[in-house]
């Protein structure tokens, strides 16, 4: 409808972080085999997560010396390890829950259309990606709208949605909740220097490649 805006999808691997590690937990007391014949995590998959790396490097990489694999930790071991990883996820998700964030500089309206058709394909990313079910609805996952600067007229949308994906990476939200507020994330003053600053850049682009 001749309006642009921002949808940003944020930790969509932290829904199913703790059951997947409960999982390869309890199998590694079981089964040597198992474990060491497990794939590392892909980093290309949209549900890559670098703590699950590191999780996976910490077990793995004493292939050769079993005396120092996790497969021999007393159970007392284990449990601490599994304690410990756990509330590192609880109190990670306290702040960074997953969710899907729309920013639009017309309105503060969540657009609950676009925010399903996200988790509809989220959904499907999963069961290719990963081989499995995984929901992404709005239990699992909520659709929230930042209040953020806003334009002050009909022509400007598509410079702010370059501003907020800017702010975005160079000064992202430290908390994610409902109520998140980022009106202060930038003036307007800077938004309407955007075009002349893409301007220059365009300019500065063509010289390089004239030379």
């Amino acid at each position: 409808m001749a309006h642009w805006y921002l949808a940003v999808i944020c930790f969509p691997g932290k829904i199913s972080q703790t059951s997947d590690l409960d999982l390869c937990l309890s199998e590694a007391r079981h089964s040597v085999e198992y474990l060491f014949n497990q794939s590392p995590p892909n980093p290309m998959s949209l549900f890559y997560s670098p703590e699950s790396s590191k999780q996976f490097s910490r077990w793995s990489q004493s292939i050769g010396d079993f005396d120092q694999s996790v497969c021999f930790l007393s159970d007392d071991e284990a449990e601490d390890d599994v304690k410990a990883v756990k509330n590192r996820s609880v109190l990670n998700s306290v702040s960074k829950p997953p969710c899907i964030l729309i920013m639009d500089s017309l309105t503060c309206s969540g657009r609950a259309s676009v925010v399903q058709i996200l988790q509809e394909y989220l959904q499907e990313e999963w069961k290719v990606k990963m081989g499995s079910q995984q929901s992404f609805g709005k239990e699992a996952m909520k659709g929230w709208s930042p209040l953020v600067p806003q334009q002050d007229n009909f022509t400007d949308c598509g410079i702010y949605v370059l501003q907020y994906v800017e702010s975005f990476i160079k000064d992202p939200p430290q908390t994610f909740h409902n109520n998140m507020d980022l009106n202060g994330w930038f003036s307007r003053r800077t938004v309407k220097r955007k075009r002349e600053i893409i301007k220059r850049l365009i300019l500065k682009l063509h010289r390089q490649q004239r030379v």
